[in-house]
């Protein structure tokens, strides 16, 4: 009797098939507890929020640092220590470390005093004025009706107001006046959840200075510990993807933020220019929608036009072609201008990264969405380029667009 041989092809076939099975396990289990997996991630992400604001921080200050570090900085430490670089390079980047730090709560100062002052204006006339806008709007309606001449169809409108107006009034003396003390513990609740931020961002702001302080260590170690896990191949191929995710997330962030800024100053010149009202409101709506690609323009455009409605339907006619304007402006000239570059994805994939990313994280979501789907879709994009080279098949897509048939290997013509 033969002895007993082990076959290694049906072996990695087995222990393949037993993963899958253990890994479908695992995400119907999570599917079904994922409420509680949720809540357990929500509290890991705000023990580690410090860390978390450190290394956003960090990420956005470093190129600032750098920037003050390769200035005449640097030979006044070689001036101070000719005999010993280490010092001379400590007293460098502790000097440089001091000015972004300084220069970053500078320039969040000034943007508090010269922003925050008519912000609380604009809204405060924005409040008083509600009642009056509400008067506008039913004294408008009521003139619709009269011009249209139907009784039927004005007394149907009013009774349809009427009834709003009994919801919203009963909604307010027995839903929301019993509920003064939980708004009160609420609003209480997010004054300390302010504070806890604030207490954080502070935390992670001397946690950024670290990081800054030893970021090249820090990179050594973390390529280290690359090289103990990985082939060296392997590791160039990270190294790669990671500078890769680096230019997708920091070129687009910066430079949508940049991009937006000046997009609101634009908006503010123009509508103090023209006298409109919540310049300032508006312009900082305007503006930080504007991050948001595609959808952004509109998101803010429609409640900005909605505010000037209420006050003059000349001035918002002005507004909105002047919002239509700006973004051909911003999208054609001065956004292509300050990024450089594109994410590589067309309109279709954008929308699709904005609604999926809304979708699951909401107004972050929509943030990020862009750029993470940018790098799932490079690294797509890469790994089947490689498959196709290895089948000696063109990669271009081009080539694909002049296929016949479904034998793709056979019929493809790889001539120009």
């Amino acid at each position: 009797m033969k002895g007993f041989r082990w076959d290694k092809h049906y072996l990695y076939w087995g222990i393949t098939a037993f993963l899958v099975i253990v890994c479908s396990i695992v995400f119907f289990l999570a599917l079904n507890n994922w409420p509680s997996i949720a809540s357990a991630i929500s509290v890991v992400l705000g023990i580690l929020s410090p860390f978390i604001y450190g290394l956003v921080f960090a990420y956005l200050l470093t190129p600032v640092a750098k920037f003050i570090e390769r200035s005449p900085i640097k030979l006044l430490g070689t001036r101070i220590f000719p005999k010993d670089p280490k010092k001379a390079k400590n007293f460098t980047r502790g000097i440089s470390l001091a000015l972004t730090i300084f220069a970053a709560l500078l320039l969040i100062t000034l943007l508090m005093v010269m922003l925050l002052p008519e912000l609380l204006h604009s809204l405060q006339s924005l409040f008083m004025n509600m009642s009056n806008y509400i008067n506008i709007a039913v004294t408008y309606v009521e003139s619709l009706l009269e011009n249209l001449h139907n009784p039927e169809f004005e007394e149907a409108a009013v009774d349809y107001l009427n009834q709003i107006i009994e919801y919203f009034t009963d909604w307010l003396q027995t839903s929301l006046m019993p509920q003064v003390n939980e708004i009160i513990t609420n609003v209480s609740t997010g004054v300390i959840s302010v504070l806890a931020t604030f207490l954080n961002a502070l935390i992670g702001t001397v946690i950024s200075i670290y990081i800054m302080y030893n970021r090249e260590v820090f990179a050594a170690q973390a390529k280290k510990v690359l090289h103990s896990i990985l082939k060296p191949k392997q590791v160039k191929g990270v190294l790669a993807g990671l500078s890769y995710v680096d230019e997708a997330f920091g070129g687009f962030f910066i430079g949508k933020v940049l991009d937006s800024a000046i997009v609101a100053v634009i908006c503010l010149i123009f509508l103090s220019i023209f006298g409109m009202p919540y310049a300032v409101l508006i312009s900082i709506v305007v503006g930080v929608t504007n991050i948001i690609p595609f959808f952004g323009p509109f998101i803010g455009a429609i409640p900005s036009a909605f505010l000037i409605l209420m006050e003059s339907p000349v001035q918002c006619l002005i507004f909105v072609i002047f919002i239509i304007i700006l973004q051909q402006v911003d999208g054609n000239v001065i956004g292509p201008k300050i990024l450089s570059g594109t994410t590589g994805l067309t309109g279709l994939w954008v929308m699709f990264a904005i609604i999926v990313g809304g979708g699951l994280f909401g107004f972050v979501g929509m943030l990020c969405g862009v750029p993470v789907f940018a790098v799932i879709y490079a690294a797509i994009k890469s790994i089947c380029n490689k498959r196709l080279k290895k089948r000696d098949l063109p990669v271009s897509t081009a080539e694909y667009m002049r296929t016949k048939g479904g034998d793709t290997e056979d019929t493809v013509d790889t001539e120009e």
